[in-house]
């Protein structure tokens, strides 16, 4: 513990123990498991464990770890009346509803944005981001304070962005300043302050249902030459299922596209990946 091979030793560990248990790997990332007998499925973050069955296998899954790692159970999320209803799941807040659940970021990271920037009393605005005018002192940069300061709460703002796409690629911006952060950086900042101080909170609803369309919708769009200095254009899309936005993306394209149906054509090349 404590090694740089540290986690990949530990996924290691646990993936053999469910693998020998019967579980299989996911084939798009190693860190979810299914075991088809059992209609059990796992995702894994770190040292986190989120599984999703009935009563009967969960308890067979807590006693599959405990014969080997010492087992902290967080919360059982279910319809029951015994069963939690409000859990913490890696910082974001699961709330279990009549048919549906109900899924949202943490708000406190808006309200020690909000702090951090004294903006507590500011006023809204409608939008997270917008195409500016250039000033004198755009490319001034920040003071010793200012740095650390901008950087502290862009990071906060970028584990925000996981949970909110409405504000992606507004962060995705501010993101590109932290190696050397400019008074244009700190006034976009402010924008997105202004426009979370109106819109604070941001909930997804899952429906409960029987049965579910198995197919993903993706769509893609892009922002040609976006970027007034790079001309660099911005891939953006989102994927869906059954109404749900199971990921949404604001990436700056690593080219300079030279017409719009060239960013369009990487922009369904980044969706389709």
């Amino acid at each position: 513990y404590g090694l740089r091979a540290a986690a990949s030793s530990w996924e290691r560990e646990y993936t053999n123990t469910l693998v020998q248990a019967g579980f299989a790997a996911g084939k798009a990332t190693s860190c979810t498991f299914f075991h088809e007998d059992r209609d059990v499925r796992i995702v894994v973050d770190g040292d986190d464990f989120v599984i999703e069955g009935s009563d009967e296998q969960l308890q067979w899954v807590r006693k599959l770890f405990e014969e080997k790692y010492i087992v902290k159970m967080r919360a059982v999320l279910g319809p029951e009346r015994d069963d939690t209803k409000i859990a913490d799941i890696l910082g974001r807040t699961v709330d279990w509803r009549e048919n549906e659940l109900w899924y949202e970021a943490d708000p406190r990271h808006v309200e020690k944005m909000l702090e951090s920037m004294d903006m507590g009393e500011c006023n809204p605005c409608v939008s997270p981001g917008m195409k500016t005018t250039a000033e004198e002192d755009d490319e001034v940069e920040l003071d010793g304070d200012g740095v650390w300061h901008y950087r502290s709460v862009v990071a906060r703002a970028n584990f925000l962005a996981q949970d909110r796409p409405d504000i992606r690629f507004a962060v995705k911006e501010l993101c590109r300043e932290m190696s050397c952060p400019i008074r244009r950086g700190l006034r976009a900042l402010k924008r997105l302050c202004r426009y979370l101080k109106g819109v604070p909170r941001l909930v997804q609803k899952v429906l409960i249902a029987d049965r579910c369309d198995h197919a993903v919708e993706i769509y893609v769009d892009s922002d040609f030459a976006g970027c007034q200095r790079t001309r660099r254009s911005t891939c953006g899309g989102g994927a869906m299922w059954n109404g749900i936005c199971l990921k949404a993306w604001a990436t700056t394209q690593t080219i300079v596209a030279r017409s719009s149906g060239e960013a369009e054509y990487y922009a369904a090349v980044k969706g389709a990946a």
